[in-house]
């Protein structure tokens, strides 16, 4: 298994990482969330030195690493002070400098839902990808975008759409609800799912971590369904989320927890906590009793 992880890692990093040689300055994000800044003139080669604990001293005691940014140069000269003057920046400089290469980069860019937007996201695409269950109402979601409590973002290639994501916050909370998320039916099985995740600590690095609502498959129907919803926690899994023994049932659609990191590492009770009073939030206390079971 350990193996078949390592394998997954190696093919999402060679999807940003580029293939010819050149002159690059790049970032990485370690396992404490901490930026390292480097420069090299082979940065698929240096990268896997880097996993391999042959990069440096600082990612050697800070694995796993895995690139966030790169710039290419002409010469190594220009990439070495590049590398130099990014050491310079803040870490809210180098986020923000992230932050606009996934949302200009010509591979992936990403932008903003507004309310308009949302209305045409959910009936075209939230109504063919999840069930009547899982499905908010939509007046719902626009009140609490109305709110500021609300975020929605969608992933493009040029101008087409390839995946979108959605999230709830509770207001006061260092925790954020990944509420859906769902690749286009023609672009799934090709990456960009795991593309697309690896950005979200990004785009939500005012939080500590991104919670996770995944379907319980020990409450599946069939087969067939326990299959579907094993595979998507594990893609859960494989892009840095963390399963807890965590099931309670909303309305009818049994879940299981996970969170992801974005600064803090996710435990069970703060999970558990969290959810807790953000459902509490959306519900009243009568709805809330009816609605909402922990197991």
């Amino acid at each position: 298994m350990e193996k078949k992880q390592g394998e997954n890692r190696e093919k999402l990093e060679a999807v940003l990482c580029p293939v010819e040689k050149g002159n690059y300055t790049y970032i990485l994000q370690c396992a404490d969330g901490s930026l390292y800044t480097g420069w090299t003139n082979n940065l698929t080669q240096r990268l896997k030195a880097h996993k391999d604990g042959r990069g440096g001293k600082y990612t050697r005691a800070h694995r796993p690493v895995k690139l966030v940014y790169y710039e290419k140069s002409e010469t190594s000269k220009e990439a070495a002070r590049r590398e130099w003057e990014w050491k310079q920046q803040s870490r809210g400089e180098k986020m923000e400098r992230i932050r606009k290469g996934l949302c200009g980069g010509d591979f992936l860019h990403c932008r903003k839902i507004n309310e308009e937007q949302l209305v045409d996201l959910y009936e075209i695409h939230l109504n063919r990808d999840f069930p009547d269950n899982e499905r908010k109402p939509l007046a719902m979601l626009l009140d609490q975008m109305r709110k500021g409590n609300y975020h929605v973002w969608g992933f493009y290639r040029k101008a087409e759409m390839v995946a979108y994501a959605l999230f709830q916050q509770r207001p006061g909370s260092n925790c954020i609800l990944l509420d859906y998320y769902a690749v286009l039916p023609q672009y799934r099985a090709g990456g960009v799912g795991s593309q697309c995740f690896q950005h979200f600590h990004f785009l939500m690095k005012d939080y500590d971590m991104i919670l996770i609502e995944t379907e319980n498959p020990m409450q599946a129907e069939t087969e067939e369904e326990r299959i579907i919803q094993i595979r998507r926690q594990n893609f859960y899994k494989r892009n840095g989320a963390v399963l807890f023994p965590l099931y309670v049932t909303v309305c009818g659609a049994p879940f299981q927890l996970m969170a992801v990191s974005c600064r803090e590492r996710p435990g069970k009770q703060v999970c558990q906590t969290e959810m807790d009073l953000l459902y509490r939030s959306l519900f009243s206390k009568e709805r809330y009793e009816k609605q909402v079971f922990w197991q």
